[in-house]
Parts: structure tokens; C-alpha cells; sequence
């Protein structure tokens, strides 16, 4: 995948896909009503399945659409402790999926790993704190300084060679 750099550094002109499994579910119905009510494009991914409800498949949901076009889609994925969202979500590649618990992780996230997917654990947030951290995830940019850009082709390509063990 051929994506340009100054593509990925603001998530304002993303689509953001919003999930979480049984336990932050509310969560993240608060988070998509904040985004689609400050005019964020958005999508809450699918609900309508008991068979997605839990924390596996709702970040496979988020992860996957994702990592097949992370200069179109950024993501926003929760569970009861935000572990296993983060944990599942970063097996995609192209998905830099960070856990975060307040606004200035989140805004470290972007700034310095691109965290292109923000995992919450819905028993450590309540929801406007997450709507303040999902703020400041939003309004930082992905600083392009050279041991940045480093970082992240090197984390690509561990990614690739990482894929080669399967």
C-alpha cells in the first residue's frame, strides 16, 4: 500500500468508525452522537448482530476497514478495560491502535506514534471525559519530524516481516 505521509497527519478529513463490544456500548453511542453533533464524519459500525457484540469482533470491524484504507478511515474501539480492543486492533496492519485514558495520551498518541485507532475502557471513562479525549485525538496532528517518519516505516515493516511468521 502506496499511502503518502501528509495523508495520515490530520483525522479531521477521516471518516471515524466507532464500536464497542457489550460493555461500551453506550460509550460509544455517546462518542458517535458527539462526533455526527460536531459534524465529524462518522459511522457507527454494526450493532444489529449478538453475534458482534463482543470485543473481538466489534475491533475487527473498526481494525479491518481500517487497515484497508487508513487515508480514508480512522477509528475510535471499546471494552470493558480497553486491553483487548487495543490488543486486537493492532494485530491489523496500518492500524496503530493506542488505549487511552485521558486527553493528553491521546494527543501524545497522535503527535508522536500516530494513533490512528483510540481504545477506551469503558469502566475507566465515563463519557465526557471521553469525549474530551477523543478532542484532543482529533485536534492533533501526526508531527511529521524525521524520527517520527522513521518510526513509522520502521513499525511497518516490523509489521510486514511480523506477518511472514503466519
Amino acid at each position: 500500500m502506496n499511502v503518502k505521509l501528509k495523508d495520515l497527519m490530520n483525522l479531521r478529513n477521516k471518516t471515524i468508525l466507532v464500536g464497542g463490544d457489550h460493555h461500551a456500548h453506550d460509550h460509544a453511542v455517546a462518542v458517535y452522537q458527539y462526533l455526527s453533533n460536531n459534524s465529524i464524519k462518522t459511522e457507527l459500525v454494526n450493532y444489529n448482530s449478538s453475534a458482534c457484540f463482543d470485543y473481538l469482533d466489534q475491533s475487527k470491524l473498526v481494525a479491518a476497514r481500517v487497515s484497508q484504507d487508513p487515508v480514508k478511515y480512522a477509528g475510535i474501539i471499546g471494552c470493558k478495560s480497553g486491553f483487548g480492543a487495543s490488543l486486537m486492533s493492532a494485530k491489523y496492519p496500518h492500524v496503530f491502535c493506542i488505549r487511552c485514558d485521558g486527553p493528553h495520551q491521546a494527543k501524545m498518541a497522535r503527535q508522536v506514534n500516530y494513533c490512528n485507532v483510540l481504545a477506551f475502557g469503558s469502566d475507566f471513562v465515563d463519557k465526557s471525559e471521553l469525549n474530551q479525549t477523543v478532542e484532543a485525538w482529533l485536534n492533533t496532528n501526526f508531527e511529521l519530524n524525521t524520527k517520527n517518519k522513521n518510526r513509522y516505516f520502521k513499525i511497518l515493516k516490523i509489521q510486514q516481516e511480523a506477518t511472514r511468521f503466519l
